[in-house]
């Protein structure tokens, strides 16, 4: 089982139906085959601004799609930093930096 990178780059907000924001992201192996029952943590910097970085609680919503609740101060460059784990294996740290519009 075995991430990458590209993953992080296909990252996503979306808005939810009650008003909030949520970043949704997929999790797949090599061969495409979503990845179940990981535990992520993340956090999502603002690189150019102090005060307004924030932890991530993901939840996994369905095979491999993991959500978690943002309230963006402000859109623009946001560093997305996650950190992936099956419990069995050291975590898979992932990095990317992201437009949110």
């Amino acid at each position: 089982r075995r991430l990458s990178f590209e993953q992080l780059r296909d990252a996503a907000l979306a808005a939810t139906g009650d008003g909030s924001e949520v970043i949704a992201l997929t999790l797949k192996d090599k061969a495409g085959a979503p990845l179940s029952g990981l535990a992520l943590t993340g956090l999502l910097r603002r690189p150019t601004h102090q005060g307004m970085d924030q932890p991530l609680d993901w939840r996994e919503r369905a095979g491999g799609n993991y959500v978690a609740e943002v309230l963006l101060p402000a859109r623009g460059n946001w560093d997305l930093e996650v950190s992936a784990s099956d419990r069995r294996n050291p975590p898979f740290e992932m990095k990317a930096r992201l437009w949110f519009e």
